[in-house]
């Protein structure tokens, strides 16, 4: 580029009017010269010749026109003639036509100024994309900003953040990451802005450590993101009704089909089309949208990918949910070995854990709790696996347990489960995690697995009466469900109630208020006219009633004005009248 040999064929002349103070047309060798104009085409001589635009003032039209820019650079360079359109909105060949034959008139431009001209515009070129770049930087940092909005929970320290920098460091520099020292930083926590990359480095240790999974059943796993997304899928009206649902407060997700609801649709997609088998369940949107907060939307697709098949998070979304199933009854078991208390307490009032565990297995606790406290749950999911949901579950337990024992009856543990545990402060985070930490329950939950297949299989090899037993109790439980389901309904519907009959009552306290309020200046006018009328007219019974109520509700005080009857005297007194008043007006109101 630094030569004139350089510039390619089909480049007839270079004349630039803004950036050369000496005008030129120089011609290159071996092409042909642009022709000079003729007389008739030479401006006239009485018309004024407009002022040379100096490198200064065409620098200030080109960056007023940044738009244009590049397209005017190859028109310049090149001496291509630009459109019409162009011609009238760039600076730069506005006077192409008025100044054809003072440009023929000037001497030719040297080798050494049209490498000048090249180097200028290759300069504004890379100036151009340089930024271009920091655009979308800035753009990428306002929707970083965007997405991770929420408080760590809890939050980490500086030491920690320092150390997590200098682990990234050394993974990316392809040295070896020991696996005590990975699992205790994650025990001590991981910082906001680290996380998208600790949770990749995470997935790369898992991969490194454990074999792959069997996918042979699923057709589509080395299928392409991009590609999932351009088909369609079955469970596309199912994925739009959730999106709405799914984190509705969270800036991010908000607006309706907005950047963050467009992402999510295309992940729960591409997982519906990834395994047909599974499709869509209500529990992946919570799960998706975490992901989303902290990665872009084909990497979020990956780390889902990875907790379905390798983390086998996948078989507790299967439609028969029979692996559910399994878990709950190990969570079951782990809490009478470990909170044996408790468990006889929800059991009195048939708490189970199938009525209130059943959100945090299939929404990783990201439903109900904080976001930061579930994106601390997804990085030990990534370091655990599902294990670490029982132990949180675990600890989530028994930091509440006391409260959880002085509850009495199945919706006063169930409200408490569902709307006071979520509120963690800081302190009950911290605790949170410190106890899941501390637990060691692979040995238990395999064990149970166990046991619970056994009791299966005892059950399906009895003998035939117990079938019918079976069945009838089987029938029984789908009514008892069934039966749980219209309570709930019908607790909400009371709650409802409760609320409106609550605000009615407030409305009806208001009113009595003002009423009384009423009364009492009624009261205080009735004495005024009794202490102010003549002495035979008499106060009429109702309103003798009524002084009768006030003069036995109110203190002893001044016998002939205790209201201060004078607050109702418009002006100065006046003297009262001597004359009785006839038999014909006096007033009756009874």
């Amino acid at each position: 580029m630094g030569h004139v040999e350089d510039v390619p064929t089909g480049v007839t002349s270079i004349c630039n009017d803004n950036y050369e103070p000496d005008r030129c047309g120089a011609a290159l060798p071996g092409l042909t010269p642009t022709p000079a104009p003729t007389a008739a085409t030479a401006p006239s001589a009485t018309r004024p010749s407009k002022p040379k635009p100096t490198p200064r003032r065409a620098m200030r039209q080109v960056i007023k026109y940044s738009g244009k820019l590049k397209e005017t650079l190859v028109h310049e360079v090149q001496g291509l003639r630009p459109s019409s359109k162009h011609r009238e909105k760039s600076p730069l060949v506005a006077r192409t036509s008025s100044d054809a034959a003072a440009t023929a008139a000037q001497p030719r431009r040297s080798r050494e100024e049209l490498r000048q001209l090249w180097k200028k515009a290759i300069n504004q070129q890379v100036l151009l994309n340089r930024m271009e770049r920091e655009n979308e930087r800035i753009t990428e940092r306002v929707r970083s900003g965007e997405r991770v909005m929420y408080a760590e929970m809890p939050p980490c320290a500086g030491d920690v953040k320092s150390e997590w920098r200098q682990l990234l460091d050394s993974w990316r520099a392809g040295r070896k990451v020991h696996v005590d020292d990975l699992q205790e930083l994650v025990f001590r926590g991981v910082p906001i802005r680290l996380r998208p990359e600790v949770w990749q480095l995470l997935v790369f240790h898992h991969r490194l450590h454990h074999p792959a999974p069997s996918v042979s059943h699923v057709d589509n796993y080395d299928t392409s993101y991009l590609q999932l997304i351009r088909q369609l899928t079955s469970f596309q009206r199912e994925i739009l009704t959730d999106l709405g649902r799914t984190f509705p407060q969270h800036p991010y997700f908000r607006s309706p089909f907005g950047s963050g609801q467009l992402e999510l649709f295309n992940v729960l997609k591409a997982v519906s089309l990834l395994d047909p088998e599974l499709g869509y369940c209500q529990g992946l949107g919570f799960i998706a949208g975490i992901l989303l907060l902290h990665a872009p939307e084909e990497e979020s697709y990956e780390l889902l990918k990875h907790m379905l098949f390798p983390l086998e998070l996948r078989k507790q979304f299967m439609p028969d949910m029979s692996p559910l199933q399994i878990q709950m009854y190990q969570f079951s078991r782990l809490v009478h070995d470990h909170h044996s208390d408790l468990y006889a307490h929800l059991e009195k009032y048939e708490v189970s854990p199938m009525l209130y565990a059943t959100p945090w297995f299939l929404t990783l606790f990201s439903s109900q709790y904080p976001i930061g406290f579930s994106a601390r749950v997804f990085d030990l999911i990534l370091l655990l696996g599902l294990e670490a949901v029982f132990k949180v579950s675990l600890a989530l337990l028994d930091i509440h347990q006391e409260q959880l024992k002085n509850l009495t009856g199945m919706e006063d543990i169930m409200e408490y489960i569902k709307t006071e545990m979520p509120r963690l402060s800081q302190t009950s985070a911290q605790q949170v995690f410190r106890k899941a930490v501390e637990l060691d329950i692979s040995r238990q939950l395999l064990s149970y697995e166990v046991e619970y297949h056994v009791l299966q299989e005892e059950v399906l090899a009895s003998p035939s009466h117990a079938d019918s037993d079976l069945n009838k109790l089987g029938a029984m439980n789908q009514n008892l469900k069934r039966q749980v389901m219209e309570l709930l309904h019908q607790l909400q519907t009371s709650s409802d109630q409760i609320k409106t009959l609550t605000e009615r009552n407030k409305t009806l306290e208001s009113r009595v208020s003002q009423l009384s309020s009423e009364r009492s200046d009624l009261v205080t006018f009735v004495r005024y006219l009794s202490l102010h009328t003549p002495d035979r007219l008499e106060v009429p019974a109702p309103f003798r009633r009524f002084l009768d109520d006030g003069a036995a509700s109110e203190p002893a005080g001044d016998a002939r004005d205790p209201l201060n009857c004078a607050l109702f005297e418009a002006g100065p007194s006046r003297p009262r009248r001597e004359r009785a008043l006839s038999r014909s007006k006096t007033v009756d109101c009874e």
